[in-house]
């Protein structure tokens, strides 16, 4: 019925026009907590369904690259199982996977505007133009 996003943007929605519903919430198993948490704190009925699992299938680079684009946390812990980030330019389409890159302490970072493909593009031809 409702997807945004961030989790942000969907518990705002829920608050707006679901907090007297029943709530069911569809995810990921390996997932961060914000929603659940959410529904707790504020009392509304839900259920948690996990419809995937993530599977990491590390693959090892062998060429020089200038730019690393990441679009979710686990696609970092599956590139890093089997490569190493030195001074590549590293792209993340949003906070959440930023967040999770820098536990890495790697310096050039640079997230997309919105969790958008599109928007993680643009970025990466606005840093070489």
């Amino acid at each position: 019925i409702e997807c945004k996003e961030n989790a942000t943007e969907l518990t705002k929605t829920i608050l707006d026009k679901y907090k007297d519903k029943s709530v069911t919430f569809f995810c990921g198993k390996s997932r961060l907590n914000t929603i659940p948490d959410f529904l707790k704190e504020k009392e509304i009925e839900h259920q948690i369904v996990e419809v995937y699992e993530t599977v990491l299938t590390p693959k090892k680079v062998t060429c020089k690259v200038d730019a690393i684009l990441f679009f979710s946390p686990s696609g970092i812990e599956s590139y890093l199982k089997e490569n190493k980030i030195t001074c590549e330019v590293c792209f993340c389409i949003g906070n959440t996977t930023a967040k999770k890159l820098k536990q890495n302490k790697t310096a050039k970072i640079v997230v997309s505007k919105e969790p958008k493909i599109e928007e993680l593009i643009n970025e990466l031809i606005k840093h070489y133009i």
